[in-house]
């Protein structure tokens, strides 16, 4: 590293000190070093590794909507392309802007049908299944993982492709685990152990993954599957000559990453909190007919402070960059962990309560809440599929509640950073017909 000032925060002199408190859990360990340092960029340093870990909404401003051209997608990331492929979230900025435009018209607001029938035809499905064994204790991330996995091959790939969805989610769970154990600067350098191994296993799992986006694209090109909204505008583009087949294969299999995993864990987390608020649940039934449901909307938005999905946004500068008064040398990795700003007293008062009522005159537009809200990102980087997201959780949440009552089982989930958060053993609620 180029000698210049870092900021303040452990070094290898700590790492002793610092250990115990990583082996708690890294989200933990992220939150208490963002309450720990007030200062607006934490350097941490770990054997050869280190980040720049941004700590301020000034500073996360600079790094993701000022200066966003300084930076290029992390080197971590990199180990989830090598797997996936070269697909909008993984792509680098150099043909980053052409695919987010050239994706665009496949989540444009005139969808909003297509998105809500077959939510609405999966959600109906799930309902039915757990009103056949009433008071049981089901999984919901689990379930609320197929219900999304399948509801997300109807509407952008194919209404009529089958789908294992048991089988899809256990690979792309197997892909996502594996990048995790490489997905941090800490990690890379202190939890190596089983990576090699592990390997081998998610060979296979690729391989099932190739096979099943080898039969979307096969299919839907002779006749048997009609395209759905993604897929029809990626074969429009191939037969403009933008793309090509690696090109289709990439960015099917980025969304398949991508484009349920985070939208169940908003699903999943909010019944969670909800389970413990019957007075919530009972607001979000009593407004459930009408046009206007501020209480399901706070409840969304606080799920999301709380649990945002995409818990740390990576990136490695391509040039010297100076954030909140330090200069990042070429080549440093630098993260904003939404999950740590998020639950900062700094910006939220009792920042670990969940508590939708701070967000009810709060204003509609995210990027007017400030730079310490980025549950999507902020920038030219926000989540594509922001708006899709939001409209499948509305509805499956107001659905379920309105049918279900849910008892937590158990104490608070013991959540672990892959790629995205998600409940380590699972996120069991008793569900009982109403």
């Amino acid at each position: 590293m180029t000698d210049v000032a870092l900021p303040p925060g452990p070094k290898n002199a700590a790492i002793l000190r610092e250990l115990p408190r990583f082996r708690r859990g890294v989200l933990a360990y992220l939150v208490e070093l963002s309450r720990r340092y007030d200062d607006p960029v934490v350097h941490l340093q770990f054997g050869p590794g280190a980040s720049f870990v941004v700590n301020h909404p000034d500073v996360v401003k600079e790094f993701l909507v000022r200066v966003p051209e300084r930076f290029s997608r992390s080197r971590w990331l990199g180990e989830l392309r090598k797997l996936v492929g070269a697909g909008l979230l993984f792509s680098d900025e150099t043909t980053w802007v052409e695919q987010r435009k050239r994706l665009r018209p496949a989540y444009a607001r005139g969808h909003v049908a297509v998105v809500d029938e077959a939510t609405r035809v999966e959600t109906d499905a799930l309902a039915d299944r757990w009103r056949r064994v009433p008071g049981a204790v089901v999984d919901v991330q689990e379930d609320a993982k197929r219900v999304l996995l399948r509801a997300l091959v109807r509407i952008m790939f194919s209404p009529e492709a089958p789908v294992d969805d048991r089988q899809v989610i256990a690979d792309l769970d197997a892909v996502l685990q594996f990048v995790g154990m490489r997905s941090t600067v800490i990690r890379q350098n202190l939890a190596l152990v089983g990576i090699r191994w592990r390997e081998t296993a998610v060979r296979g799992a690729l391989a099932r993954l190739d096979a099943f986006i080898a039969d979307l694209i096969d299919g839907t090109r002779s006749g048997r599957y009609s395209a759905g909204l993604l897929l029809a505008t990626l074969l429009e583009a191939e037969a403009r000559g933008e793309v090509d087949a690696q090109n289709l294969h990439d960015e099917i299999g980025t969304l398949l990453v991508a484009g349920f995993d985070t939208t169940s864990a908003l699903v999943t987390f909010a019944l969670w909190s909800l389970a413990a608020r019957p007075d919530l649940a009972d607001a979000v039934r009593t407004e459930a007919e009408a046009d206007d449901r501020p209480v399901l909307e706070a409840v969304l938005r606080e799920t999301l402070r709380l649990y945002p999905a995409v818990w740390a946004i990576h990136r490695t500068a391509t040039e010297d960059v100076e954030l909140g008064g330090f200069t990042v040398p070429k080549g440093e990795h630098v993260m904003a962990s939404p999950f740590a700003l998020q639950r900062n007293p700094a910006w939220w008062p009792d920042p670990d309560a969940f508590a939708p009522a701070r967000f009810f005159d709060a204003p509609d537009n995210d990027a007017l809440l400030g730079m310490e809200y980025l549950p999507f990102s902020h920038g030219r980087h926000t989540c594509i599929g922001k708006r899709m997201a939001l409209q499948q959780a509305r509805l499956m949440v107001s659905e379920l509640v309105a049918r279900f009552d849910f008892e937590q089982v158990g104490g608070p989930p013991r959540l672990v950073p892959g790629v995205i958060i998600r409940a380590a053993d699972g996120l069991p609620l008793r569900v009982t017909p109403r």
